[in-house]
């Protein structure tokens, strides 16, 4: 009995079953159509609406319990989730109407947040540019004539969502060795930091970062075998580009992976001492983030 109680109050509370994956929720959406359609005795099996984003902008598709297509409509993308919800069960009441007689009554002119217009005036919100911000970390393995395990932390900005934005970041990796003969060796390893230009392709639940820019490096060697070991730290400058491709399973949550290399522009050499010649710690090194 408790169970076709459940139905029957599910039935006669919405008459759109809509399914959204991000901001706006589909409760949200529903609760604000139920307040636009007009009450119905006979509201019969509700129909599913879909809700997600293409290029930029927010499609609407509404259709029966068969599958079968009532329509379809996309509007421009917000990152006010309140108001977006509002227009979009504006347009599912519309559709609705459309095929169902009993919710006929044209829908109610959604009301706006009065801060919210005096901030905006007579533009529209989604005519406003939305920015991205997100921030990745993860282990690397890394080849510069030898296999390092490492991890790094990076953080990019994009404007307008898509399109050329910047990245910042920071990163290390385990110890490297190079032979100087007699069992004396060099432990070396690098920390690093970048300031790149970042270019986002996609929109959704794939996206690839292209970037590129400037790196700084610490070198920092510590002698080992030697009488008297010791330690020295070198900087250098260099030039880093990378892909990264991203898959979000949530508005706040994806999993990624990339492919990066940086050049150094300046050599860095270790030695035993000034009157022997040294050995160049490679000039480059290739991640996979």
């Amino acid at each position: 009995m408790l169970a076709l109680l459940s139905s029957a109050l599910l039935l006669t509370a919405s008459a759109v079953e809509v399914h959204s994956e991000f901001c706006p929720a589909a409760r949200d959406i529903e609760n604000a159509l139920e307040a636009m359609l007009p009450a119905s005795s006979d509201a019969g099996p509700s129909d599913v609406a879909r809700v997600f984003r293409r290029h930029k902008r927010i499609q609407i598709e509404l259709s029966n319990r068969e599958g079968a297509l009532i329509g379809e409509r996309s509007i421009d993308d917000s990152d006010r989730c309140n108001e977006l919800a509002i227009q979009i069960a504006v347009v599912l009441a519309s559709l609705v109407s459309d095929v169902h007689p009993e919710f006929s009554a044209p829908p109610p002119e959604p009301k706006r947040d009065a801060s919210a217009a005096k901030t905006e005036g007579n533009r529209p919100p989604s005519t406003r540019a939305i920015s991205s911000f997100d921030v990745a970390a993860g282990a690397s393995m890394s080849y510069a004539s030898s296999i390092a395990w490492g991890g790094g932390l990076a953080a990019t900005w994009i404007p307008h969502s898509t399109g050329i934005g910047l990245r910042v970041s920071a990163g290390t990796e385990s110890a490297r060795s190079v032979d100087l003969g007699d069992d004396e060796q060099a432990i070396w390893r690098r920390w690093t930091v970048t300031s790149e230009a970042d270019w986002r392709l996609g929109h959704g639940h794939t996206v690839l970062d292209v970037h590129a820019g400037l790196a700084w490096t610490l070198l920092a060697a510590n002698g080992s075998g030697f009488p008297q070991n010791e330690s020295q730290t070198s900087l250098a400058p260099g030039a880093e580009a990378g892909i990264r491709l991203s898959w979000w399973t949530t508005r706040h949550l994806s999993a990624w992976v990339g492919l990066e290399g940086t050049y150094w522009l300046r050599r860095q050499l270790v030695s035993p001492s000034q009157e022997v010649a040294g050995r160049e710690i490679p000039r480059y090194t290739v991640d996979w983030p």
